[in-house]
């Protein structure tokens, strides 16, 4: 029922917590043209006895733009994803910080403050919408204008 609905040349992964490993895990998938990591990123620190087996070195093996929705330092997750951020330096890289903790809103009606720009970046990376660029990238940026949020990025502007 989906033939021709679904544009298999735009595929994103993403995931909240441990789902955000996993899109990390499968990122590197030439297919994939972004992805959006919720409330994770992957450990500092390998243990041998981890039922995780992704390690860092799997940021070296990213090939398109990735982004960051992390629920601020309170966030269980904020020290993985920002020590992912700061490794990240092959592709575009953009993490923005909502002090929420590691749930985040997401019980909130239509996934409060999140979904939007969830969204935006999903219509920005697989759909060009230049209005979707706008709210990461721009002398007028919309989260950089947010008191909210805490943005930081690199190489954003190299995207069309």
């Amino acid at each position: 029922p989906l033939e021709g609905l679904l544009a298999a040349d735009e595929v994103a992964v993403m995931g909240q917590s441990c789902g955000g490993v996993e899109a990390l895990d499968i990122s590197p998938d030439p297919l994939v043209k972004t992805s959006v990591i919720w409330n994770s990123g992957i450990h500092i620190r390998d243990t041998p006895d981890s039922r995780i087996k992704i390690n860092k070195d799997k940021l070296k093996a990213l090939h398109a733009p990735i982004a960051y929705f992390i629920g601020g330092p309170g966030d269980i997750a904020y020290a993985n994803a920002t020590d992912d951020y700061a490794r990240i330096d092959r592709v575009p890289v953009m993490m923005a910080n909502l002090p929420l903790g590691h749930m985040g809103n997401y019980n909130l009606p239509m996934g409060g403050p999140f979904a939007p720009v969830g969204v935006a970046w999903l219509d920005w990376r697989l759909k060009g919408d230049q209005k979707a660029k706008a709210v990461f990238v721009g002398p007028h940026c919309g989260l950089c204008g947010d008191p909210a949020w805490t943005i930081q990025s690199k190489r954003l502007d190299e995207l069309r």
